[in-house]
């Protein structure tokens, strides 16, 4: 792997397929994954690959991949989730900064001396 399991952790997202979520494993040792109702272990196999294994209410629904994506500054910058071939990208989801959520009045208010 060229990132520690902790840095792959995150919330990651796509217009149509929505978000998609990676954690640790409870033991600590590995990646767990959630789309939608799906859910289910990431294997190890390659640098920042991992094989996919996922259920839908317990019951086997789908075997693929997933690969991590590195951003300019080499960080975790998405993810790539393949099944039966079909590749869909997701980016990682950003918390707004403390600014978004400002006026342009409150901005302004802000630099005022």
């Amino acid at each position: 792997m060229t990132h520690d399991l902790e840095s792959f952790v995150g919330e990651h997202k796509h217009d149509v397929f929505g978000e998609v979520s990676i954690s640790l494993q409870q033991d600590g040792e590995g990646l767990y994954m959630n789309l939608w109702t799906l859910e289910g272990k990431l294997e190890h196999y390659h640098f920042d690959s991992f094989a996919a294994s996922l259920e839908d209410f317990g019951v086997k629904f789908a075997e693929g991949s997933v690969t991590f994506v590195s951003g300019e500054s080499g960080d975790v910058a998405g993810l790539m989730v393949e099944f039966d071939g079909d590749a869909v990208e997701f980016e990682e989801k950003k918390e707004p900064s403390d600014n978004s959520e400002k006026t342009e009045k409150d901005r302004a208010e802000d630099i005022e001396v």
